[in-house]
């Protein structure tokens, strides 16, 4: 029997590698069944999941993935702007060799996924390159900040992004590289601004048809 600790990291991890589609319905009973845990764990983790706005639960009507609306996508990505680019200024003054190290490891990690056609790895490490931007700032706010946009961005992109304005992320993430090593500050945040409008600039408003997800194929890797 797994706890609730296993359970929301299972659905944490399907939900940001894109696995459950925003607006699935996530129903407890199957849920407990799939992920060999008590219905009291499932709902642990899955209130655990709304306080981070990544699902939505409804007193007595159950729980979904959360769908973000096309203003709050907006709004995501107006918050990363401001977050990331003090990220990355802050990054040039303390950045170490180890550090540019380990995201050129996540960048190599992603280019492989991309090859191999692992879309669901490919979009996880690109967000995990901006948790690990934080992460090396040693700011533990300005990481869990990050972590919670990134992971409701996953939502955002499946809803309304342009599936053919996604290529550019891996190519800028390592320009983003040259700039920390170089330790130029302006030109660092300056990247990060364009890299964020890029994205937001590639949402159109309408979002796909909703699917129905089966949660145990979703789940079960």
């Amino acid at each position: 029997m797994h706890s609730a600790e296993d359970a929301y990291r299972e659905l944490y991890a399907a939900i940001v590698d894109q696995r459950l589609s925003a607006g699935a319905r996530l129903t407890e009973t199957t849920l407990a069944q799939v992920l060999s845990c008590s219905r009291r764990h499932i709902d642990k983790a899955l209130w655990r999941l709304a306080e981070q706005r990544l699902v939505q639960i409804r007193r007595n009507a159950g729980a979904w993935v959360a769908a973000p609306s096309f203003q709050e996508a907006r709004e995501i990505y107006e918050l990363r702007l401001i977050v990331e680019t003090a990220v990355v200024r802050k990054l040039c003054a303390v950045v170490r060799p180890d550090g540019l190290k380990l995201l050129k490891q996540n960048l190599d990690a992603e280019n492989r996924a991309r090859r191999l056609g692992d879309q669901h790895m490919a979009v996880r490490l690109s967000g995990e390159f901006h948790i690990i931007l934080a992460r090396l700032s040693h700011s533990l706010e300005l990481e869990r900040q990050v972590e919670g946009l990134v992971a409701r961005t996953s939502l955002v992109t499946q809803l309304y992004a342009n599936p053919n304005g996604l290529g550019c992320w891996h190519h800028q993430h390592d320009a983003l590289i040259e700039r920390l090593a170089s330790r130029d500050a302006d030109r660092a945040a300056e990247l990060m601004e364009k890299h964020l409008r890029e994205l937001e600039s590639s949402l159109r408003v309408e979002s796909p048809a909703s699917r129905h997800d089966e949660l145990k194929k979703a789940l079960l890797r």
